[in-house]
């Protein structure tokens, strides 16, 4: 049997799928029907997310986490915290997550432990875990120190013998 004879079988096209036009058509008829324009914008932020998931499902970004949509999820959140439930003051430290969203990514595939422990986001975490209990409980003073333990990772990281 030649190569000639096989059927070609082609798999849908995702790309091509007119996503942000169904969404422009959900968007009207919510706000015509039920005169809910105002949160209803928010779904144009998944337009982005959509064609990103569709670039996370080709064969060569299957395990590539990099592609994911982490920061549209994470202005999806900060939107919804803020303009549906008004929580807009705590909600924006969500920001601070991307880059610690992106240095698991790398940690995970460095291939050694002293590579994966340097690429640890310790430092945005200490800068997060200071805001949060700075502005939650007004503990300024005694949570500077954690910044001083940032050094002391590194050099006990790096003291490690291989």
């Amino acid at each position: 049997m030649s190569n000639d004879n096989k059927p070609i079988i082609k798999s849908f096209n995702w790309y091509v799928f007119p996503y942000p036009v169904l969404v422009v058509l959900l968007y009207l008829c919510i706000g015509f029907i039920f005169g809910i324009w105002h949160p209803t914008w928010l779904v144009f932020l998944t337009v982005p997310i959509y064609y990103m998931m569709v670039a996370m499902g080709k064969k060569h970004n299957k395990n590539n986490w990099y592609v994911f949509p982490y920061p549209i999820l994470v202005l999806f959140a900060y939107l919804v915290g803020g303009v549906i439930f008004g929580i807009w003051h705590p909600t924006w430290i969500l920001f601070l997550t991307i880059p610690v969203y992106y240095e698991i990514v790398a940690m995970s595939k460095a291939t050694t432990f002293r590579k994966k422990a340097n690429i640890f986001p310790y430092p945005i975490l200490c800068v997060i875990l200071y805001l949060c209990l700075g502005m939650d409980y007004n503990w300024w003073h005694p949570t500077w120190l954690l910044f001083l333990t940032i050094p002391m990772y590194y050099m006990f990281v790096n003291s490690i013998k291989r």
